[in-house]
């Protein structure tokens, strides 16, 4: 494109196979109409994905060659000897073909901004939001967690996009039409506390890199009665906020951070702007707590600039993608009902009371396995306990190192103990090492006594 002048029409097969084949690949089936194929052609700071049209771009690609090699084509037309471009001059023109650039894109924006529908308009201004993107701008390094996998991925575009969902209930748990609105707001899972709590968490984490003393819902002091100039502050003695670090603004004194998520597109907050929705939110939460933080922690604040800022917006970006998604594909389910083992007398309740299923209806577990278990297994059954067999055998090891050899190979070609240890060798070994426990004699003694004899 940027050799070659008129060359769009060449390009049109290129351009079909984006439309036809690349964005279904990557949208899960969804055929872009000719106002999101314009969207996604924008950078994704722009609420595109940056998947540009090769026959719009082909032309001003090439002019922009031209422009940058000029010094280079004029001497070789004057056969001039050429030494190296002016730098400055090459600095110039790259920064008026990327302004020129951005002119253009933001252009395109407010033509489809104008056209598009009101839900569509929303999601493009969430979109725009600083750092909303960065999870499809970022790396996909797994260890950082910057990855998602492929139905996350096309999940996460629906989301971005407001493109139908695929497989997706049709009723909520709680009796309501179930939608990706609906699965951000419905309290019905407790998903919509997990999205904060794992926000709070990624966020504690990445201050316990930094600072100290590094606390979630840390407890507040008691205000005493102490009465504040807004009713709205809270006054409970069992307040907490959501996270303290010590020394991030000033050394050696405690800083607060409180979190709260909220969905944009819900009916409490669509008819706000965005910038209007979060000082709604943060002047909510300043009235509850500012006052008590500033006079009884006695906490200043010292705004300062991070170098790391990027990063933590990525992941704070990807914490809340992966959130939502867990709303929108977690089950609503109640968990099955269940009882904890450490609430049963397991001799009385397992193996002795009768059981109510098939398969064993009638009788007991340890009938059942009596019945069923081959001779020489272990387990469940009046002396041979599995525990008494593990003793023996490992008795007969360390009288025997050589035996240590053999176990590895056996472990190694998957053949197992019982190929290296004859029937009554075996049987024997047993048999004395249940009666050593039956007479109440420890381990200790057991090891200096003479070996179990050869059958």
């Amino acid at each position: 494109m940027r050799t070659i002048p008129n060359i769009e029409p060449l390009l049109s097969p290129l351009e079909e196979a984006i439309v036809k084949h690349l964005i279904p690949a990557l949208s899960g089936g969804k055929n872009p109409t000719a106002n999101e194929r314009a969207i996604l052609e924008l950078p994704p700071r722009l609420r595109g994905l940056g998947i540009t049209n090769p026959c719009k771009i082909a032309d001003m690609q090439f002019q922009n060659s031209v422009k940058l090699s000029a010094s280079l084509t004029q001497a070789i037309i004057t056969q001039e000897t050429y030494t190296q471009p002016d730098t400055t001059q090459q600095k110039t023109i790259k920064m008026e073909i990327t302004k020129n650039r951005e002119t253009k894109q933001r252009a395109q924006l407010q033509e489809l901004t104008s056209i598009i529908t009101e839900d569509m308009k929303r999601r493009m201004s969430m979109a725009r939001e600083t750092g909303a993107s960065n999870w499809l701008t970022s790396l996909p390094i797994k260890v950082k967690g910057f990855s998602l996998n492929k139905q996350e991925f096309v999940d996460a575009l629906a989301l971005r996009y407001g493109w139908p969902i695929e497989d997706l209930h049709q009723h909520c748990t709680c009796g309501s039409a179930f939608d990706p609105n609906h699965a951000m707001t419905c309290k019905t899972g407790g998903f919509v506390c997990m999205r904060h709590d794992e926000l709070r968490d990624v966020t504690a984490q990445m201050l316990g890199e930094v600072c100290r003393d590094v606390r979630i819902e840390p407890p507040l002091i008691p205000t005493e009665g102490r009465n504040f100039s807004l009713q709205s502050a809270n006054t409970a003695d069992d307040a907490r906020l959501d996270i303290s670090a010590n020394s991030f603004w000033i050394r050696g004194q405690r800083a607060f951070f409180d979190i709260r998520i909220f969905n944009p597109m819900a009916t409490s907050n669509r008819s706000q702007e965005l910038l209007s929705a979060h000082t709604k939110h943060e002047n909510n939460k300043m009235r509850e707590y500012g006052e008590r933080v500033r006079e009884v922690e006695q906490e200043k604040r010292q705004q300062q600039k991070s170098a790391v800022v990027a990063w933590m917006r990525c992941r704070l970006a990807f914490s809340l993608l992966r959130s939502s998604l867990l709303c929108l594909r977690g089950t609503r389910d109640k968990p099955a009902m269940y009882t904890s083992l450490k609430d049963l007398d397991i001799e009385e309740t397992v193996l002795r009371r009768p059981t109510t299923s098939s398969l064993a209806r009638g009788c007991g577990i340890r009938n059942h396995l009596l019945r069923r278990q081959r001779p020489q297994q272990s387990g469940f059954t009046p002396g041979k306990s599995t525990t008494d067999c593990i003793l023996a055998l490992r008795v007969i090891l360390e009288r025997r190192p050589s035996m240590y050899t053999i176990t590895e190979s056996a472990v190694k070609y998957d053949q197992g103990l019982s190929t290296f240890f004859p029937e009554v060798s075996r049987r024997t070994a047993l048999e004395a090492g249940i009666r050593n426990m039956a007479r109440g004699v420890s381990y200790t003694e057991v090891r200096h006594r003479s070996p179990v004899p050869d059958d």
